[in-house]
């Protein structure tokens, strides 16, 4: 099947933080205006085109306590629509697609040994609606620890993890093809 062009070109903003609060407003604000910054120095590249989307990937070192993954989906919930609302038009402008944060929560297990549970937060376009949170449990291989199955946290039930992927991220679809053709013609979609 012929194709019409190279695939689109995606620009990659990765961090690690060790600071407390990223999952308050206020610190997620200021996260996500950093990388904002950040990316708009990397667009000025003469190498990137101007219609490559963006992607922001923080991992987040310091250990949540005291939340549950549910009060954490619904607060990344919040968070995320009002950040949308408040940045808007350079998100649109730096065609950010997705924003992933990836938090640790530390709880005590029924056998009062300390648990740790990866949780990723996604806001995402990929699926169509314009960066659509989502929360994501990671179940880890038991001997590697690498994360094997990725379970929807529901913030409004109290059904952990009940729906389950092997892998959180969707592979190219029509929106996206509609999308990067919009963007070529100075549009979006």
């Amino acid at each position: 099947k012929p194709s019409r062009g190279a695939p689109q070109q995606v620009v990659f903003l990765r961090a690690i933080s060790h600071s407390p609060g990223i999952v308050t407003l206020g610190g997620a604000r200021k996260f996500l205006q950093q990388g904002l910054d950040e990316l708009e120095r990397a667009q000025a590249n003469s190498k990137v085109n101007n219609q490559s989307s963006s992607r922001i990937y923080l991992h987040s070192l310091r250990e949540l306590e005291d939340i549950t993954p549910q009060e954490l989906a619904a607060q990344f919930q919040k968070i995320i629509g009002q950040l949308k609302s408040e940045l808007a038009p350079r998100l649109l402008k730096l065609r950010v697609d997705e924003i992933e944060v990836k938090v640790r929560i530390q709880s005590t297990g029924s056998d009062g040994e300390p648990v740790t549970q990866s949780i990723r937060l996604v806001a995402s376009s990929v699926e169509g609606e314009w960066l659509k949170a989502s929360v994501f449990l990671e179940k880890p291989d038991a001997v590697t620890g690498v994360a094997e199955q990725y379970c929807i946290v529901d913030p409004e039930g109290d059904g952990l993890g009940e729906m389950c992927f092997i892998d959180p991220y969707s592979t190219s679809n029509i929106v996206q093809t509609k999308r990067a053709i919009a963007r070529r013609v100075g549009s979006t979609y």
